[in-house]
């Protein structure tokens, strides 16, 4: 995540604020994560940035091979 409060030379505000939710659960052998993320932006109305961001995500852990 790329967090800038502010830009003082074009009068730009921006705030995100979040909450991540993470679970490990094993599907026989193999671990997967599973990630909800949610995230508010008080930013300027004039600019660009979406209002609320919204990802979910799983990631597969592989055991390593030696």
């Amino acid at each position: 995540m790329n967090v800038q409060i502010g830009d003082w030379y074009n009068d730009y505000h921006n705030l995100p604020l979040g909450i991540k939710l993470a679970k490990m659960h094993k599907f026989g052998k193999l671990p997967v994560q599973f990630n909800a993320q949610y995230e508010y932006n008080f930013a300027n109305d004039d600019i660009r940035n979406p209002k609320q961001t919204l990802r979910v995500t799983a990631k597969f852990i592989f055991p390593t091979i030696h």
